[in-house]
């Protein structure tokens, strides 16, 4: 994404001295109102990012990228271990389950015959 700029005009300060004093300052005045649109303009400058802060925000930006991408790429695969765990654990139980119901399958007959035999 390009940025664009304008360029910015430089403040000609006798220039501006000049225009107040034509419309009617006196030089008193026109010096204050000089001395404060510096100061004004000063402090706005110093909140403008300059070429070096918006590179360094962009190389911190494709740190961040990167870090996050590993991240992502670690839960991932933290997440498909532990999908594969829960799958182990379902056929685990699911055989075990598999495996009472047909030993209950096979007794049932021989504690009928033994029911029937010793008559309980």
């Amino acid at each position: 994404m390009a940025l664009a700029f304008r360029k910015m005009e430089t403040f000609s300060s006798h220039k501006y001295f000049q225009r107040l004093i034509k419309a009617g300052f006196t030089d008193e005045q026109a010096e204050v109102q000089i001395a404060m649109v510096g100061d004004a303009s000063r402090s706005g400058l110093e909140h403008l990012a300059t070429k070096a802060d918006i590179a360094d925000l962009r190389t911190e930006m494709t740190s961040l990228r990167a870090e996050f991408k590993e991240d992502t790429a670690s839960l991932r695969a933290e997440l498909k271990e532990d999908i594969a765990r829960l799958d182990n654990k379902i056929n685990t139980s699911k055989w075990q389950t598999m495996g009472s119901i047909f030993s209950l399958l096979i007794l049932l007959p021989v504690i009928q015959l033994l029911s029937k035999h010793f008559g309980f």
